[in-house]
């Protein structure tokens, strides 16, 4: 990812703040710039290109954001994951 001049990587905000790169993205969203590059082939993500160039304006990247959240399963809570493991601790306490 795009270092800022103290050496921290950017965070989504200051990202989305300028014109992202594929390699920003790829890091953003954990993901190998291959995927990113075969989002944009497929028309999934928005981009510009100049050139061979590809870059996301920031309203690229609040689209892209919006999509990745609602694409993006509900992932149990830390709270509902613990019920989970003592409701199949109790079953198999009754087997046994």
């Amino acid at each position: 990812m795009t270092q800022r001049k103290d050496e921290r990587p950017l965070d989504e905000y200051e990202l989305m703040q300028r014109w992202a790169t594929v390699s920003d993205l790829a890091d953003l969203y954990a993901m190998s710039q291959t995927a990113v590059r075969t989002r944009i082939k497929t028309g999934e993500w928005p981009c510009h290109r100049m050139g061979r160039t590809i870059r996301f304006s920031p309203e690229d990247q609040r689209d892209i954001r919006d999509m990745w959240k609602s694409n993006q399963p509900d992932l149990p809570t830390r709270k509902q994951n613990a019920l989970r493991r003592e409701r199949i601790k109790r079953l198999l306490n009754d087997v046994v």
